[in-house]
């Protein structure tokens, strides 16, 4: 019986011919069997209609139910997030809370106030960005977690957090002169902390000038159940903004 002799780079096998062509014959058999036709399933359409993709996925604090929340705030504007959905704050000193959204913070956060992107300073983040405005100057909070639009930055992680301040106020119809102002405070018993705030404007129909003040300061506070003080926590800590 001859044989065919097959050689590879490691060994050489040989194997009858009556073999090499069986299997050669198999495998030009199986090549040319004809397939077996599928069922195709027909996929019933699908109906795509535009309108708000995640309704809780923003939210915006703004008139009095902003400031009822100043006074609990004190000097600190990111704790006047933590009554919104998904939001939460750290605290990171006296006035200088990290604001999370669902459970991401730092630069995965877009913060803008009045529309300008306003980095955090620090390594640590120990000014970060809303720390840079006081609560009596705020206005409006506007929350959008997740996707966020072009128009508000569209780079961040976590979402965006938009701050307003507050507008200059104008005289109007017949009012040749218009003033306008207010104050409000706040005192802690835990470490003595205190603070406030004032504003105030002037204007005609065509030219405001306005001035806000505030102050935030207290003392190391103590343990809970004793009088030990927990070094390094008090702080001070002023901002004021003129506005023409």
């Amino acid at each position: 019986m001859p044989f065919y002799c097959f050689q590879s780079r490691l060994r050489t096998s040989c194997a009858p011919a009556a073999l090499t062509m069986a299997a050669t014959l198999t495998l030009v058999l199986i090549a040319s069997a004809p397939g077996r036709a599928e069922t195709v399933t027909q996929l019933p359409p699908v109906s795509v209609e535009a309108g708000e993709v995640c309704p809780q996925c923003s939210a915006t604090l703004s008139g009095e139910a902003l400031a009822d929340k100043r006074a609990a705030a004190g000097g600190d504007t990111a704790a006047l997030l933590n009554s919104l959905p998904g939001i939460s704050a750290y605290a990171n000193g006296g006035v200088s809370s990290l604001p999370v959204i669902h459970g991401m913070n730092d630069d995965r956060v877009k913060v803008q106030v009045n529309g300008m992107p306003v980095p955090a300073s620090c390594p640590n983040h120990m000014n970060p960005a809303l720390s840079y405005i006081d609560p009596a100057n705020v206005a409006k909070i506007e929350v959008m977690a997740g996707l966020t639009p072009v128009s508000a930055g569209g780079d961040s992680i976590a979402g965006t957090i938009s701050i307003e301040s507050a507008r200059p106020v104008f005289a109007e119809g017949n009012e040749p002169f218009a003033v306008h102002g207010g104050f409000s405070s706040f005192y802690r018993s835990n470490s003595h902390g205190y603070g406030g705030s004032v504003n105030g404007s002037a204007a005609v129909r065509n030219f405001s000038v306005g001035y806000t003040a505030a102050i935030d300061r207290a003392g190391n506070y103590h343990r809970g159940g004793d009088q030990i003080q927990v070094g390094s926590t008090k702080y001070h800590t002023r901002n004021q903004v003129v506005t023409v």
